[in-house]
């Protein structure tokens, strides 16, 4: 893998899902016992109930997600475009039929991102349809036929671009987004939620 592959498989891995752990502390029943005695249990008024701890808990979480998936669709639509900035890629002068015409625009694409940030993720998803042509032309050769032109990357990571191309292709909408590799694949699912109920 050269220094290019390299940087781009970082880029990929540095994105982490944030996870959400919302407990309660756990009491043995030998500790309840000394703290309250089988012969001394308090009783619960009859106008009064327990709180449903989980309930609550669900509530809570469901609120930060809403916030959240509010806040990502918003920094969607704040990222489009008046222009489809794919068309500066020159997407016409790729013959998907022929494989040195495919693994030469995949590394034309690979160098691009290091030079046009903004729009590195519009060159992410020409090389995830690059990717997904190589996989149906040479079936489970594929990764093999890669790694013989020199193109060394991780099974996740090209199957994430494909289905990020896939996403696009869906959503047309998409192709207007200046934002992020990272900011696509940290929130993959919840932008694909937001696609699916319109944007």
């Amino acid at each position: 893998m050269d220094f290019v592959q390299q940087l781009h498989q970082n880029m990929f891995n540095e994105s982490i899902e944030e996870k959400m752990d919302i407990s309660e502390p756990s009491t043995s029943e030998s500790q309840l016992e000394t703290i309250i005695p089988p012969t001394q249990s308090a009783p619960i008024p009859n106008n009064q109930s327990e709180p449903n701890v989980s309930n609550f808990n669900e509530e809570i979480i469901s609120k930060l997600n809403k916030n959240k998936i509010k806040e990502i669709k918003e920094k969607l639509i704040k990222s489009f475009v008046n222009t489809n900035v794919l068309n500066t890629i020159k997407e016409s002068n790729i013959n998907f039929n022929l494989l040195d015409s495919m693994i030469k625009s995949f590394k034309i694409c690979e160098n691009n991102i290091l030079i046009i940030h903004r729009k590195e993720i519009f060159h992410y998803i020409i090389i995830g349809k690059i990717i997904k042509h190589v996989k149906y032309m040479f079936a489970s050769n594929w990764q093999n036929v890669l790694k013989e032109n020199k193109i060394i990357y991780s099974e996740e990571y090209l199957n994430f671009l494909i289905r990020l191309f896939n996403l696009f292709e869906k959503y047309k909408k998409l192709y207007k987004s200046s934002l992020s590799l990272y900011f696509f694949k940290k929130n993959f699912n919840i932008i694909k939620e937001i696609c699916r109920k319109g944007i």
